[in-house]
């Protein structure tokens, strides 16, 4: 719709110009009676590079028609010309392709203004380097889903006129960029290690890598301990204590730290994996810093005050109250390939207590059909139901040597009890995707570290807890209602009061609970996508090799 209605605003602005000046004035409506507005030399000027500037002006033209062409950047001592000038110097400390935004011609165009026709040219550059960088520092460069299909995050995109509406409003120019920015929390982080990785380059403070050898454990010494210990301190873990050559105990901690931080098993034990990923170069870092405040300019909008949040690569979801997080459960995440998790944003509404799964198409032809050939009582034997036409069938009576993927016209329910595989417990944020989270009755996955394993949906460690904390909201008695619904073993969906925001996101660089910053794995390859759009929309890192 808002596609649509640009297009027509477009196009009505294109013949509103043109009639224009095809009759040398400009009329304007004011109490239904028409009132014919002299122009000055100069808003004439601006009026006609306007209407030159072609389609992508279009809607800019109408702005400044309404305001008889009275500029924006370039009057009153170019307050905003020179706000926006600083902003886009300020465009690499976000990540952000500064030659995208024409600076240098926009800043010679402004000390030339000296007569109507070269003001209304800077103004126009003015525009359009505003418009750009405006849109990209709010809602990204780029946008997600025409990036990877897995990605359904709608970026908060605003039209030319909010844009241009927000510099006329803005008490002081410095405010207008800083609102325009996230302020999510997340955001300032990644600039801060942007700053500390490029800082630290600039310093040559780049620490050596660590050189292939026998496995680290502690107690063992040497020079490859005394690069391990710099590694760790270059990429922000603290070094610990102790000899440089020593694997002391202090170290041990920090490698441990590192290692759950990265995904790997942390027991100190410094093998190839490990070695990999702290030699990992600083461009590397910097490129998965860039990735991320992409993702994060995506989702500047307000989040809810209590929301959820999955981290796919962290296999974590957390539940924040008024910006402070107050629960947080191991999750296990889609499988690698056909079955990722996508990212989006939706509205928890309801939790369904002993719930039906109602398997999946693509489980059914993919999975149950080549069983019910090899043993048509198959799915008896796992508690399923096999429903055709709406009716309960009994499969043993049933030749599955007829079907093939292509042509499977049955239907299957796995009912409340033990081994559902839903567990106890589904959360539903109805979405295109039919994603949702949900209890397991397969806990030993939870104690692996990488744990994409699901068909897409999310399965969380602790349902029980995120239920009664949910319904904390509604009764004073959680524990109780949930348990009651549970003991009746029916199907039992329970509203919730306040519907909660949920926001499946893909966020590889991000501040744990206990505060460190953690380098997670690319487990879908989605940031090396991210980051190619990224450099063919611009985006680049000039920095030495470390």
């Amino acid at each position: 719709m808002f596609v649509l209605g640009n297009i027509l605003k477009r196009s009505f602005a294109v013949a509103l110009i043109g009639l224009a000046w095809s009759f040398g004035s400009i009329a304007a409506a004011q109490n239904s009676e028409a009132t014919t507005v002299v122009l000055s030399a100069e808003a004439r000027a601006l009026a006609e590079q306007l209407s030159g500037a072609g389609p992508d002006l279009a809607e800019a033209s109408l702005f400044y028609a309404a305001r008889n062409y009275r500029p924006l950047f370039t009057a009153d001592a170019a307050v905003y010309g020179t706000a926006l000038l600083s902003a886009l110097g300020d465009a690499p400390k976000h990540g952000l392709p500064v030659a995208r935004y024409h600076a240098l011609e926009l800043s010679q165009a402004m000390e030339a203004t000296n007569d109507p026709l070269s003001a209304a040219s800077a103004e126009v550059l003015a525009v359009q380097a505003y418009l750009q960088y405006a849109q990209d520092l709010h809602a990204g460069i780029l946008v997600p889903k025409e990036v990877n299909g897995e990605l359904a995050v709608h970026a908060p995109r605003e039209d030319v006129t909010e844009l241009l509406s927000r510099v006329v409003a803005a008490a002081d120019s410095a405010d207008l960029f800083a609102d325009l920015e996230p302020k999510h929390p997340r955001y300032r982080m990644l600039l801060a290690e942007k700053a500390r990785i490029e800082g630290m380059l600039s310093a040559g403070l780049a620490a050596p890598l660590v050189e292939d050898g026998a496995i680290l454990r502690p107690g063992t010494s040497g020079p490859r301990v005394a690069q391990m210990r710099a590694r760790l301190g270059a990429i922000g873990f603290s070094q610990g204590l102790g000899s440089l050559e020593i694997y002391d105990d202090a170290l041990l901690e920090v490698v441990k730290l590192f290692q759950a931080a990265n995904g790997l098993a942390d027991d100190g034990a410094v093998g190839p994996r490990t070695v990999a990923m702290l030699n990992r170069s600083d461009r590397d870092l910097l490129q998965q810093v860039l990735v991320n405040l992409e993702r994060e300019r995506w989702l500047n909008i307000s989040r809810g005050s209590r929301h959820i949040q999955v981290n796919i690569p962290a296999f974590v979801a957390q539940v924040y109250d008024n910006g402070s997080m107050v629960f947080e459960t191991k999750t296990v995440v889609g499988k690698v390939g056909k079955t990722q998790t996508p990212e989006f944003s939706d509205v928890m509404t309801h939790m369904m207590i002993n719930p039906s799964w109602h398997v999946p198409v693509s489980i059914i032809t993919k999975e149950y059909l080549p069983q019910l050939q090899a043993n048509n009582d198959a799915m008896n034997r796992q508690g399923i139901q096999i429903f055709y036409k709406g009716r309960q069938i009994d499969p043993t009576r049933v030749d599955f040597s007829q079907f093939n993927q292509s042509w499977f016209p049955v239907t299957m329910r796995q009912p409340p009890g033990a081994g559902n595989a839903l567990g106890k417990v589904k959360f539903l944020f109805p979405n295109q995707f039919d994603i949702y989270l949900h209890d397991t009755p397969s806990k030993s996955l939870f104690d692996k570290i990488s744990r994409a394993f699901s068909h897409g949906c999310v399965r969380v460690a602790r349902p029980r807890d995120l239920a009664l904390l949910l319904l904390s909201r509604q009764t004073d008695d959680p524990e109780g209602l949930f348990q009651k619904h549970l003991d009746s073993g029916r199907e039992t969906p329970v509203y919730l009061d306040q519907p909660v925001p949920v926001h499946l996101t893909y966020s590889t660089v991000w501040q744990n609970a206990a505060g460190q910053i953690e380098y997670l794995d690319d487990i879908y390859g989605r940031d090396a996508i991210v980051y190619a759009a990224l450099e063919a929309a611009g985006v680049s890192i000039d920095l030495p090799e470390s």
